[in-house]
């Protein structure tokens, strides 16, 4: 890589990178000397050509001379070194000085050849095969998720441990899929029907028992849950919660109970979009690719399905995906969030929570042990004996559903 970057006695202040990891990589080069940017002399500072070789690398970890060329034909747009450098400096160093270190890199860095962004087609297409994969075994093999016995994963169920278990570890060890639910927050729950009216008075009347999550007998199976496996879906607007039901109904009019979280909680949240990691990160290569393998099968788990019979075993993958995260996650999460399908722009959370036993009439005596005849839900000891969510029989109103339909022609 040296023999790419002309030496240079000309050095900036380390002062003007602002990459931690940047900085890290410079850190032993430090002297005191002239910084050619600021024209600050006595500064600690370090060699331009060192930077230069620094950048350089931070480029290779995501740029190649390659591409990527299926029938003989370049695939990738070829783009310059000077914009490349520009795109990985712009938010690793001092603003006011960013354009004068792009140029002092680019004149330093000797490349004749032409740049393309790197593309792994067979990292690209083993994330796409482990996913189908993994529906496959789990949809018609085996719904188990056993740790490998030996060296590698041989059985079904061993080979969906490995995938169930990178993910959660992934999302254990970075916080930005993690969204807290402080005390206060307000969710939505909506329920529709024939007598919207009656439903009404019955919802105020037992604003917990009908608005929380169902019976266990009757829990049909959703999206991240199987059937008799009740959780508390809830939506952040009353406008989502009504869409979310009215996609699968015919009526026209909803009921929303308004929940307050009472605890905090934590939920995982699969909408969040993480920063971008440092391309001065050493780590950068092997993170980058677990990010894109987590980002692909989260899709995954959000997909629409149609609303026929294959859909509960559409479901089948995201349900067992989400056992892994609530069980396994370290701290512990309560929820899963993800985007509405229903809604555009709607965000929905399923909470762990899988009977009333948890959520508190206002003005009513709360009680803990709601539902005897089960064992009771194993949550964290701060929880013991206080509600996590209140209902306020006030809150229940009516919300009427508007429907569109368009249609376009297909043929000539």
């Amino acid at each position: 890589m040296e023999d790419y970057v002309a030496e240079s006695t000309e050095s900036m202040c380390a002062e003007h990178p602002t990459d931690e990891h940047l900085r890290g990589a410079l850190a032993s080069s430090v002297v005191l000397g002239l910084c050619v940017l600021c024209g600050q002399s006595g500064r600690q500072v370090v060699s331009l050509h060192v930077v230069a070789r620094t950048t350089l690398a931070a480029v290779q970890r995501k740029f190649d001379h390659w591409g990527f060329i299926p029938d003989e034909e370049q695939f990738m747009p070829e783009v310059t070194f000077a914009e490349i450098v520009e795109s990985v400096l712009v938010a690793a160093v001092d603003d006011d000085f960013r354009l004068d270190i792009s140029a002092k890199v680019v004149e330093l860095v000797r490349f004749d050849r032409p740049w393309y962004e790197a593309y792994d087609e067979d990292a690209e297409a083993g994330t796409y095969f482990s996913w189908r994969d993994f529906e496959y075994r789990v949809k018609h093999q085996s719904r188990l998720l056993l740790p490998p016995v030996g060296e590698r994963a041989v059985t079904p169920p061993e080979e969906s441990y490995v995938l169930a278990r990178s993910m959660v570890d992934f999302v254990s060890a970075n916080d930005t899929f993690v969204r807290r639910l402080s005390p206060g927050t307000l969710l939505y729950r909506a329920r529709t029907g024939r007598d919207v009216r009656d439903l009404e008075r019955r919802v105020r009347a037992a604003p917990k028992a009908e608005m929380g999550p169902p019976p266990a007998h009757a829990a049909s199976a959703a999206r991240l849950s199987a059937a008799g496996m009740p959780m508390f879906y809830t939506a952040l607007t009353p406008e989502t919660a009504c869409e979310e039901v009215a996609s699968h109904s015919p009526y026209d009019e909803c009921v929303v109970a308004t929940f307050t979280v009472e605890q905090p909680l934590r939920v995982l949240d699969l909408t969040a979009i993480p920063e971008p990691m440092s391309l001065f990160d050493e780590e950068y290569t092997s993170g980058a690719g677990r990010l894109r393998d987590f980002e692909f099968y989260r899709d995954r788990m959000t997909d629409a399905f149609a609303a026929d019979d294959s859909q509960a075993m559409e479901y089948l993958p995201s349900q067992l995906l989400t056992e892994a995260f609530r069980w396994w996650t370290a701290p512990r999460i309560h929820g899963i969030a993800y985007s509405s399908v229903a809604g555009a722009g709607g965000k929905n959370i399923a909470l762990f929570f899988e009977d009333w036993e948890w959520i508190e009439e206002v003005g009513r005596e709360f009680y803990r042990f709601g539902a005897p005849s089960k064992p009771t839900s194993p949550m964290p000891d701060e929880f013991e004996d206080r509600p996590v969510f209140t209902v306020d029989a006030a809150s229940v109103t009516r919300y009427e559903v508007t429907r569109t339909v368009s249609a376009a022609r297909t043929n000539p």
